[in-house]
């Protein structure tokens, strides 16, 4: 299902709000169904410090919302 939505978009750039949330969007639209693990499985997250990036990242993945699209064009395939 990866190779499906292009893999992970490498527009994204350091830290924070991104790769994660952007790849789940995408194979949502992509037609893949989730299961909740809460309460079942011990999650770790390093805390990241704000930065910069974090509004750009931000910013794009709005955009990504508004396309609605579930490929990806810089992934695993650079598209045009």
């Amino acid at each position: 299902m990866l190779e499906k939505i292009n893999g992970f978009d490498e527009n994204y750039i350091g830290a924070g709000i991104g790769e994660d949330s952007d790849i789940e969007f995408r194979l949502r639209l992509a037609g893949v169904q989730f299961k909740s693990i809460r309460n079942l499985a011990v999650l770790f997250h390093l805390y990241h410090n704000s930065t910069a990036e974090v509004k750009q990242n931000y910013d794009y993945f709005a955009s990504v919302q508004k396309r609605n699209a579930f490929a990806c064009k810089n992934g695993l395939v650079k598209l045009s």
